[in-house]
C-alpha cells in the first residue's frame, strides 16, 4: 500500500483535510489549503497565539496543525514504522496547508529539542519521540503559505522552506 487517506474532507472549522503517502525512506504528510468554508473561518482567525519554543504564529492555522498532527498521528506512526530508521517525513501543503505544514514542522522540531515532562504531551509529541528515536529526518516545503509565525519562530529553523511562484 503506498499511502492512505486519512481525513474526510470535513469542512469543520480547524481541521484541514490531509493526506499520508509512505514509500521505504520517505514518509509524506499533504495538508489541503483552504478548500471550503470551514476552512476560511480558519484562515479568518487572525489573533497570534505563543509557539512552545519562543515566538508566535497564526492561532487559526496553529489550532488546524494541531489537529492534524493529532488526526494523522496513528497513520504517521504506521507509515514510520513501514518506512525504515532514518527516512525523511516531509510535511507540504499550499495556501493553508502550506502554514500548517511550516508549524507542524516547528512543533515537532521543538519537540524533538526540547521533550516536555512526562509521559503525555501536545499533538505531535509522539511522532516527534517517534523521529528522535529512529533517526528521522523532518522538513517542510510550503508552497505560498500565508504568513503564519514570527521571525523569533523562524529564525533558528532550517527544516523549513517556502516557495511562492509569481507572475
Amino acid at each position: 500500500e503506498a499511502g492512505f487517506k486519512t481525513a474526510p474532507l470535513s469542512g469543520d472549522v480547524a481541521a484541514p483535510a490531509f493526506y499520508v503517502a509512505r514509500r521505504p525512506g520517505r514518509v509524506v504528510l499533504a495538508i489541503r489549503g483552504t478548500a471550503d468554508v470551514g476552512d476560511a473561518l480558519t484562515d479568518l482567525v487572525c489573533d497570534t497565539a505563543p509557539l512552545r519554543g519562543g515566538g508566535a504564529a497564526h492561532a487559526g492555522i496553529l489550532r488546524a496543525t494541531e489537529a492534524a498532527l493529532d488526526a494523522a498521528q496513528p497513520a504517521l506512526l504506521r507509515a514510520l514504522d513501514f518506512a525504515g530508521d532514518g527516512c525523511d517525513l516531509i510535511i507540504t501543503g499550499h495556501s493553508m496547508g502550506g502554514g500548517a505544514a511550516l508549524l507542524a514542522a516547528l512543533i515537532i522540531d521543538d519537540l524533538r529539542e526540547t521533550p516536555p515532562p512526562g509521559v503525555w504531551g501536545p499533538p505531535g509529541w509522539v511522532v516527534a519521540r517517534r523521529l528522535e528515536e529512529g533517526g528521522h529526518r523532518v522538513r517542510a516545503v510550503a508552497f505560498s503559505p500565508p504568513p503564519v509565525a514570527t521571525a523569533r519562530a523562524l529564525s533558528t529553523r532550517t527544516t523549513c522552506r517556502s516557495y511562492c511562484v509569481g507572475d
